[in-house]
């Protein structure tokens, strides 16, 4: 047998290992993927007047809005860092957040100057076209048009703990997120659109920063950082 013959049968077999491992690969982290997300919970996003939700962390606002409970038995392991609930509202200009933690925001603030993310919210404003894919498989964040950052920082020693979120765009290369233009916001700010009073997050984020209008389905994918659920939401936004 020619040498040549057997150097190209060695290079097929080779090929058709590395396609065996790639297959084996993307199943089993589709199998951890879907071990993770507890199923999709369809709802709609609570309209509210103007001026009916201050963005302070305080949930007074939101006692006639209901919530998404997070906590839901999924048949798996919690983790102390998975979120409890969510409650979402818009006025028609805002989209509203209120993020129920399973700890007090304070014990998570840097003593010093530092930055500890919460976790992050991606939206797919087409999930009829496309799936929500922050894992990347199937594709690059595949359906996600935004990710919110939801962070507490403190600026140095002394200074007060702020919430922060910071919005971010999937990049026209596919190659991940971009900065959005005013997409950051601090309860630190002199008109905070963030705020956060014991273990909740209230968060106020314009509608065209978010690339959402009303009368539509938005998917809403919820990861909180070292947490051992990702939750989806499918939401009308009347």
């Amino acid at each position: 047998m020619k040498a040549s013959t057997i150097l190209k049968g060695i290079v097929a077999l080779a090929l058709i290992g590395v396609i065996v491992w790639a297959i084996r690969l993307g199943q089993q982290r589709r199998e951890q993927f879907e071990q993770q997300t507890a199923g999709t919970t369809p709802g709609h996003v609570a309209k509210v007047g103007p001026g009916a939700i201050r963005v302070d962390g305080a949930a007074g606002d939101w006692e006639r809005i209901g919530e998404f409970n997070l906590a839901a038995e999924t048949g798996s392991a919690r983790s102390a860092n998975d979120w409890e609930s969510v409650r979402l509202a818009h006025d028609g200009t805002n989209l509203y957040a209120l993020i129920a933690l399973p700890y007090a925001l304070e014990d998570r603030a840097p003593a010093g100057k530092g930055t500890a993310i919460l976790g992050q919210v991606f939206i797919d404003t087409d999930p009829g076209a496309s799936t929500a894919d922050p894992t990347g498989m199937g594709g690059f964040y595949v359906g996600v048009d935004r990710s919110i950052l939801v962070l507490i920082r403190r600026a140095g020693q002394g200074e007060p703990a702020c919430v922060e979120y910071r919005v971010e765009r999937t990049a026209s290369a596919g190659t991940g997120f971009e900065k959005v233009e005013n997409g950051t916001a601090s309860s630190c700010d002199g008109r905070p659109a963030a705020g956060y009073e014991g273990n909740n997050v209230e968060l106020a984020l314009a509608l065209p920063l978010l690339g959402l209008r009303t009368g539509r389905r938005v998917r809403f994918v919820l990861e909180p950082m070292g947490g051992s659920q990702i939750r989806e939401l499918e939401l009308r936004i009347p």
